[in-house]
Formats: C-alpha cells, structure tokens, sequence
C-alpha cells in the first residue's frame, strides 16, 4: 500500500508571493531533498495517509464553511511525491486554483505536474543564505517550465548574503523566465527578520534594473502571526 507522508492539511491565508492575501487550503508534504539546516518543517511530525485516506482528508477540508481560492501543495519538497500528488489531482472536485511550491530543483517531476497544476511557486535558494551547496544548475534547468502569466519566483534575502550570487541569481531569470515576477522575502531566525530593511531596499533596487517585475515584501503570515 501507498503510504504518503503529510506533516499537515490546514486553512489559511497565503502569506508570500503573487497570491498573498488569498484564502488557501495547504497540504504540505514532508520531506526534503535539500534540508536547509535552519528549516523548521524538517522538525514536525510526519503523518502517513493511505491514497484513500488523503483523499478523504482534502476533500473534508474543501467542504468546510467557506470556499477556498487555492489549494496549495507545499513541503518540504512536494515534489518528492509527485505521482501521489497526480492522483490527488485527478480524484479531488475543486473549482479553484492548484499552486505547487517547489524549491525549484526537481525537473522531471515538475514536468509530470506542469499541466495540472495552475500556479508554480519557485524558491530560488541562495546557498549563501541558506548554507546549502548550490543549486544554480538545477535552477538553471527548472526555469524554463514557469509561466510569466501565472507563476511566481520567491528569493529568500539575509543580511550577509553573497551579493554575486544574488546578481548572478536575477541574471539567470532574467535569461531563463522572462516576465516570470520575483518577489524578495526577508530570511528570518526565531521569528526575527535577519535584514535591515536598507538592506533589502538596496537588493531590489539592484534587481530592477535586471528582472521584468520584482517585489519587496515581509511575510504576512508573521506579520498577523497566522501559519
């Protein structure tokens, strides 16, 4: 049997990126194949869904008091469980959007998703702020699958970040997703931004002479303190 590793299923509003604001029903997937040594989801609990009762469970969050704009498929790494994520797809009535986030490194399971999936939001992680080997190759190879018109780049800043690399990052996308809007977030420890905001001022300053649309923004859900 399918045994499918969920840490939780949970409404709330969106907190980054294009669709800040909207009303979504998260399922986030465990697991990652990069863990990022900061990264807090690697500490929650992994709860194991049956195909069956995956489904059972999305479809009782989408029948609550409310409607939801999205469901957003997060990690993690969701892509990890790409082919469970493809059924879900298919069993599930939803009217809404679907938005997979992604730390933007897993091509071909990407792909497997492209056409189900409305939104991708991709992480573009910079080694220098989240101490992990780089991942400009398989970034450079991910880029191509976004959509100017739909999808959305997310950028992790900190204080002491390699200010190259991040130039080298804008570059890429610029080549590689033309159009395709980046949105600048704050790196934060113990629920505190580690940027001054001339800092990222500064950042998406130099970035907009490169990108076609970039965005400076904290994140809402620590703002409102809201998962």
């Amino acid at each position: 049997m399918v045994s499918v590793p969920v840490s939780e299923i949970f409404t709330s509003i969106q907190g980054e990126g294009r669709y800040a604001g909207e009303r979504h029903l998260f399922v986030r997937f465990h697991g990652c194949n990069i863990n990022c040594p900061v990264c807090d989801e690697a500490l929650k609990k992994a709860n194991h869904y049956s195909m069956d009762s995956l489904f059972e469970a999305v479809d009782f969050s989408l029948a609550g008091d409310a409607p939801h704009q999205m469901i957003a498929l997060t990690g993690g790494e969701p892509l990890l469980h790409a082919n469970a994520i493809a059924a879900l797809l298919v069993h599930i009535s939803f009217s809404g959007r679907v938005l997979l986030e992604t730390n933007g490194t897993l091509f071909s399971e990407a792909a497997l998703l492209r056409d189900a999936c409305h939104v991708f939001s991709m992480d573009y992680k910079l080694s220098s702020v989240w101490d992990v080997p780089s991942q400009e190759i398989a970034h450079e190879a991910f880029l191509p699958l976004l959509r100017a018109e739909t999808d959305y780049i997310k950028i992790v800043v900190s204080q002491d970040l390699d200010e190259e690399e991040y130039m080298r990052a804008l570059n890429m996308i610029a080549s590689r997703a033309p159009g395709v809007p980046v949105y600048l977030h704050p790196y934060e420890s113990n629920n505190q931004e580690q940027i001054t905001v001339e800092k990222i001022k500064n950042l998406h300053k130099r970035g907009i002479a490169i990108v076609d649309a970039i965005y400076a923004l904290p994140r809402v859900q620590r703002v409102w303190r809201v998962r």
